[in-house]
């Protein structure tokens, strides 16, 4: 009457707004990802754990049917700082910088 062996297999996906969807399981975070380029996966438990320092998910985990995960768009760089990360680099060119050596004892002096 009710009882019910071969339920629904379904990962709940939970958006920074509330907003919740359900994706049939068996799917991996990469079908999710597919559709919210900059965005992350992160399971429910990882981030009661360990809160910001929670480690995504593989694009290639799968998903585990009646688990919660949540979609967080990942922190967008500004411009500025890109642009002085790549003239750091640029600066850097082969032989400009400086060298350190250590001499051992008799061998400094002659």
């Amino acid at each position: 009457m009710g009882n019910n062996i071969g339920g629904r297999k379904r990962a709940k996906i939970m958006k920074i707004n509330g907003e919740v969807f359900k994706v049939r399981i068996p799917a991996v975070a990469r079908d999710v990802l597919s559709d919210y380029p900059g965005h992350v996966l992160l399971e429910k438990e990882a981030v009661n754990k360990y809160g910001i320092r929670a480690q995504p998910l593989d694009p290639e985990e799968e998903l585990k049917s009646k688990k919660i995960y949540f979609l967080v768009e990942l922190p967008k760089m500004p411009q500025d700082m890109i642009a002085s990360r790549q003239r750091s680099v640029s600066d850097r060119a082969p032989g400009g910088g400086t060298v350190r050596m250590k001499m051992r004892g008799s061998q400094a002096y002659n």
